[in-house]
């Protein structure tokens, strides 16, 4: 019985000791970061006045590629083509703690492999003059064991965090940074061959993780999860409960600089659950779903998780 309580709790969002993590997710730059077009990540320069994130051309992720919005005037601004985007696809932007290197995933050809079906890991590093400067690759030792790596996420110890798999089956690794470059892959502990777990984003001390799945059981589609770091482990992962999860997709979830506020993306309206409408809609109606923001292509959303610990095992 005490059990079934507990999991109950979690799944309301309190912790074992009645604590409550209930945050109330909002949709981020309504209007011009978030739009009728399929946008995803989010990554801030150290002033967070100015986020990277992804736009496809199709929820299919065909045609991605890098934008920036900067804020001004009390508002996000439309997004900007990135200097170094717009030919390849490039996705899954993440800007290192100081903001003066940006990582991302691109199917451009690399050095080590001839193809362009699949990804790896480049940066561009801001010039004298404050622009970015060419895309070169990200090398490191992880490659001999997880060729394709994908969404990036960057501690301020500089180590980095990824995943890396296929449809089927994904782990999540860490590869610590090393004076040349970036070590071997480490697959973190709580990762089993039967969980598909993908799109990780490390808080900025590597205390937590915050991850997406859609083999672990949630609320529904794919949801996001997070594990602490405690005593020299990853703890058993914790979905973040009906506040951060519905019962459609979340995912390719980010982080403040501060760790304090959660990026994310779905499709959280009731209006794009399946199913008929609740009622019969007019002409008016049916012709302003077309022009909405919840036209059932995810948008990005936030939320402040600043007592996320609440869920943590030390509470």
């Amino acid at each position: 019985m005490k059990t079934i309580i507990f999991i109950i709790l979690l799944g309301l969002g309190f912790n074992a000791f009645g604590q409550q993590f209930n945050p109330e997710p909002t949709v981020f730059g309504e209007g011009s970061i978030s739009s009728r077009d399929f946008e995803f990540n989010a990554s801030f320069t150290p002033d967070g006045k100015t986020v990277y994130f992804s736009k496809s051309l199709l929820p299919d992720f065909r045609r991605i590629s890098i934008v920036s919005s900067t804020f001004k005037n009390g508002k996000w601004g439309m997004p900007k083509l990135a200097s170094f985007s717009g030919r390849f696809r490039d996705a899954d932007p993440i800007l290192t703690d100081n903001g003066n290197r940006l990582i991302f995933i691109s199917d451009r050809p690399s050095p080590i492999k001839s193809d362009t079906s699949n990804y790896n890991l480049w940066f561009v590093d801001k010039t004298k003059s404050g622009e970015w400067g060419e895309p070169k690759h990200l090398m490191g030792d992880f490659y001999k064991t997880t060729p394709y790596p994908v969404y990036p996420s960057v501690a301020a110890s500089g180590n980095l965090y990824y995943s890396s798999g296929n449809a089927k089956d994904s782990e999540i690794y860490l590869a610590r940074k090393t004076e040349s470059g970036y070590g071997s892959a480490e697959k973190l502990s709580f990762n089993l061959s039967s969980e598909r777990d993908i799109d990780p984003v490390i808080s900025p001390d590597e205390t937590f993780i915050i991850f997406s799945s859609s083999t672990r059981k949630g609320m529904g589609g794919s949801d996001l999860w997070v594990s602490f770091y405690e005593q020299g482990k990853w703890e058993e992962p914790i979905n973040l409960g009906k506040a951060i999860n519905s019962p459609t997709n979340e995912g390719q979830a980010a982080l403040s600089h501060d760790g304090k506020r959660l990026y994310f993306t779905s499709i959280r309206n009731k209006s794009q659950l399946r199913g008929p409408r609740e009622r019969k809609i007019n002409q008016q109606t049916f012709d302003q779903e077309f022009k909405t923001i919840f036209n059932g292509i995810p948008n990005i959303w936030v939320a402040d998780i600043s007592n996320l610990r609440v869920l943590g095992p030390a509470h």
